[in-house]
Order: C-alpha cells, then sequence, then structure tokens
C-alpha cells in the first residue's frame, strides 16, 4: 500500500516540480526578511494571494519564518540520495 503523503509534502513536490528547488529557497528567503508577496509574485508569475497561500502553507511566521518540518524531512532526504552531508540542525537546510 502506497504511503499517504501530507498536503504539505504534496504542495512542496508541486512547487519543485513547477518552479524548481532554486524558487523555493528564494521564496523561503522571502518570507524570512518580509519582503512583499508582490514581489515574489512577479517573480514567479502568480498572484499575490497564492503567495500568501504557500506562505501560510510552508511554515509558521514567528520573529522569522519556521520551515513546515516535512519540508526540512524532503530536503534532507533529497541530499540523502545525492550524497551530499546533511546540515548542522541549528540551520535550514534550504538556506544554502
Amino acid at each position: 500500500m502506497p504511503k499517504k503523503i501530507s498536503p504539505v509534502e504534496r504542495a512542496t513536490r508541486n512547487f519543485i516540480r513547477n518552479y524548481g528547488k532554486h524558487a523555493l529557497r528564494e521564496l523561503i528567503m522571502d518570507f524570512e526578511h518580509g519582503r512583499p508577496h508582490s514581489e515574489a509574485g512577479k517573480r514567479l508569475g502568480v498572484t499575490r494571494e497564492r503567495v500568501r497561500q504557500w506562505q501560510k502553507l510552508f511554515g509558521t511566521s514567528t520573529r522569522g519564518y519556521m520551515i513546515h518540518p516535512d519540508i526540512e524531512v524532503i530536503a534532507k532526504k533529497r541530499k540523502d540520495r545525492l550524497g551530499e552531508k546533511p546540515e548542522k540542525e541549528e540551520t535550514s537546510c534550504l538556506e544554502k
């Protein structure tokens, strides 16, 4: 029986497939730095509302931007498959 994936994982995989991992990193950095949703929307060809929805789905706003744990797991799995060394726990795996 196939493993059921979470809505966050599905959305993340769809985002990476449509826009690329680099675009996801840039979007996360936009969220972390509090940049306007309209800037990211223009860059990705979507509305600022869609960017707001991604922000809500991909993480949580605190003093910074906390990445959803499922996204961290996906990024770590991809690095393991590529033979890359996992990063330290205290840094985000998408920042580099």
